[in-house]
């Protein structure tokens, strides 16, 4: 049973864009180094900022009218799992010599696959969430793998505390995981939950901005 207010869900629009923002600043930071990623993480960006918009917009829209879209609400893992195995493709790319189609081509494939997984899945077990488990752990994995490594290179470059505020992000999505889980999502806790999450993703959008604009003339 859902219990969000007008004002709960409007404040859930603040970690989206923070994130969105430190994910864009990882944009720039790879696309320096190699500019025909420019595509490939241009798509990969706008798939977790589009997937994130939507979880909240299906927030307000419920909070408003007590309408559920659920289509809206799936939107949240169907467009973070792509988005972060292509980032995740971006950043292990720098050294890449493939062409900006091929980097294009592979990030829309991801795209087209990921969804396809989801269908086929919901056709298989239209009675239970696989789809959502599924596309959850490679969620989790892919942005773990991008959070490890976003923290080991600030470690190298001397950005200590953008190193550690990397590790708060990831470490506060498994607790938000674990929060998220609790049968009884009473107000307070929601609160508690949205708050943790603008917390983690100000973070992050600190520490980004950081390794950005700390090491840009530097090769990664």
């Amino acid at each position: 049973m859902h219990g969000y207010t007008i004002p709960m869900a409007l404040f859930d629009y603040l970690p989206v864009l923070l994130s969105g923002f430190g994910l864009w600043q990882i944009r720039a930071y790879l696309i320096a180094r190699n500019a025909a990623l420019t595509g490939l993480l241009t798509l990969g960006w706008l798939a977790v900022i589009s997937g994130g918009l939507c979880k909240a917009t299906w927030k307000l829209i419920y909070a408003a009218s007590a309408n559920d879209i659920e289509a809206l609400d799936a939107m949240l893992f169907l467009g973070l799992t792509p988005g972060f195995i292509i980032l995740c493709r971006g950043w292990f790319a720098t050294r890449s010599d493939a062409s900006a189609t091929t980097h294009f081509s592979f990030a829309v494939s991801v795209i087209l696959f990921t969804s396809a997984l989801a269908f086929m899945l919901t056709s298989a077990y239209p009675d239970s969430r696989m789809w959502f488990f599924v596309l959850l752990a490679l969620t989790t994995i892919f942005n773990s793998v991008l959070l490890i490594s976003l923290a080991m290179t600030a470690w190298r470059r001397q950005l200590r505390f953008a190193s550690l505020l990397f590790i708060v992000n990831l470490t506060m999505a498994f607790i938000l995981s674990g929060l998220g889980r609790i049968e009884e999502q009473t107000a307070a806790l929601q609160w508690i939950e949205e708050s943790l999450n603008f917390i983690a993703q100000g973070g992050f959008a600190w520490a980004a901005w950081q390794l950005r604009h700390a090491t840009a003339a530097r090769p990664a």
